[in-house]
């Protein structure tokens, strides 16, 4: 008799443990699992994207846009975290595709800006390189023809000066 009460104890805890209050007594496992499944994909999308504009970011990109999609779908994870527990699992399924939608075009965006700024970054290294070896060419140019014209001036006027003393006592 003990015995029995205990198992039939264990059984009723068990099927307890089964039923979430909060979705009418429906069972966790029907429904939830997918769900949860789908939450964590989102999730790892949105890390991945994360971490994509982190990385534009570094490269100079201006990531503003990039960020506010990442904060929506931010949101969307916690909607339809907020919908499953509800026991709402059509608007959290809705959510969750919608958070790993924008997740993903938000890493096709961080990695466009970081394309961009890397190539930027390249472009303007190359013009300030061929700016700064053509002020040293036209630098040293100048230096030696300045120069030579100097030494020519300074000749032209050591050729023109007069004695003063000799011409004057005649």
């Amino acid at each position: 008799m003990k015995t029995r009460l205990w198992l039939t104890l264990a059984v009723v805890t068990f099927l307890f443990m089964l039923v979430n209050p909060c979705t009418n007594l429906r069972v966790h496992f029907s429904l939830e699992t997918p769900i949860n499944e789908g939450i964590e994909e989102a999730r790892a999308k949105f890390q991945e994207a994360y971490n994509a504009t982190v990385e534009a970011e570094r490269a100079g990109a201006k990531v503003s846009e990039a960020v506010k999609k990442l904060n929506n779908a931010l949101d969307y994870i916690f909607q339809a975290e907020n919908r499953s527990a509800q026991g709402d699992m059509d608007q959290a399924f809705f959510w969750t595709q919608a958070s790993i939608q924008l997740s993903e075009e938000t890493l096709v965006l961080a990695q466009e800006l970081k394309q961009q700024a890397e190539t930027l970054r390249y472009t303007r290294l190359i013009v300030y390189s061929v700016i700064s070896v053509a002020l040293l060419v036209f630098g040293v140019y100048a230096f030696f023809i300045g120069r030579r014209m100097w030494k020519r001036h300074q000749q032209n006027k050591f050729m023109e000066m007069r004695v003063k003393g000799t011409l004057g006592s005649k």
